[in-house]
């Protein structure tokens, strides 16, 4: 498939181990254009937007792994704002943190960087909500219980399906499977075919 039938980028987003660093290079190399990860950019952005590695580690020591990460999300959207322009001709795929807020003015910032992006492909196990938690549990082995309870908050949490354009199911699919579902999907959304609804 050409990259010039579909819109990019085309933006991953959703909870851990919901298959967004698999299915990024498989569709990016199904569209011939680099597919990159803002978890692995994210450090050098939040440092420019303010972030200071002491503060993070004081707010860990008081909050544990909660705590930390009530700091750092502040400077998530910064890290969205620039990924979605410096890579606008990718496959981008957004770690599980990047797409749940709270703060509504967070939130806005974020759906506003990414609205001229018609591709923010939402991935779940299952349309039920209980069912993809218990997947997505199973698929992390033995969590740690902050790890069960974090992974929980963003698959119920709004923020993800309020930013998606189109969501795709991956229970008892395969990966290639389900990136040949994304890319007919990604290509009826290009054509203005709103019929492309979530299977």
């Amino acid at each position: 498939m050409q990259a010039s039938t579909v819109q990019l980028p085309v933006i991953l987003i959703g909870p851990v181990n919901a298959g967004k660093s698999t299915l990024a290079p498989l569709l990016a190399e199904a569209l011939g254009v680099d597919h990159v990860s803002l978890d692995d950019l994210s450090w050098g952005y939040l440092q420019e937007a303010g972030y200071e590695e002491e503060v993070a580690r004081e707010h860990f020591e008081r909050g544990g792994q909660a705590g930390a990460l009530d700091y750092i999300v502040q400077f998530y959207p910064s890290a969205v704002e620039r990924i979605v322009e410096e890579y606008s001709r990718s496959v981008i795929e957004l770690g599980a943190g990047h797409t749940v807020y709270d703060d509504p003015t967070d939130l806005a910032r974020v759906k506003a960087a990414l609205a001229p992006h018609p591709n923010v492909v939402l991935l779940l196990p299952s349309p039920d909500l209980g069912k993809s938690i218990r997947i997505l549990n199973a698929r992390q082995g033995n969590p740690h219980p902050e790890i069960v309870q974090m992974n929980a908050r963003f698959v119920r949490h709004p923020s993800n399906h309020e930013l998606a354009t189109i969501t795709v199911y991956t229970s008892d699919r395969t990966p290639e499977a389900t990136c040949r579902e994304i890319l007919t999907r990604l290509v009826s959304a290009s054509r203005g075919d709103t019929r492309a609804e979530g299977l």
